[in-house]
């Protein structure tokens, strides 16, 4: 969550400050800044890595078949 607030595309709001009201008026600005709601779903589309799963499982196989199945 950090590497995406770090990167402008999300809002952190800490437990501690999670009332209602603030959560509502978090998302309320953000509803009403619409040019900078474009610019966190832009950065966070840029973020994105749809295939990071099959990456990491990919790189474990990987590492086991080098170091786990040697004969």
């Amino acid at each position: 969550a950090l590497a995406l607030v770090d990167n402008g595309a999300a809002v952190l709001v800490h437990e501690a400050e999670l009332t209602p009201d603030y959560l509502f008026e978090t998302i309320l600005t953000l509803i009403m800044d619409r040019d900078r709601l474009k610019a966190m779903g832009t950065k966070a589309r840029e973020l994105a890595r749809p295939e990071a799963t099959r990456d990491i499982v990919q790189h474990i196989l990987d590492i086991c078949e080098a170091t786990c199945f040697v004969q």
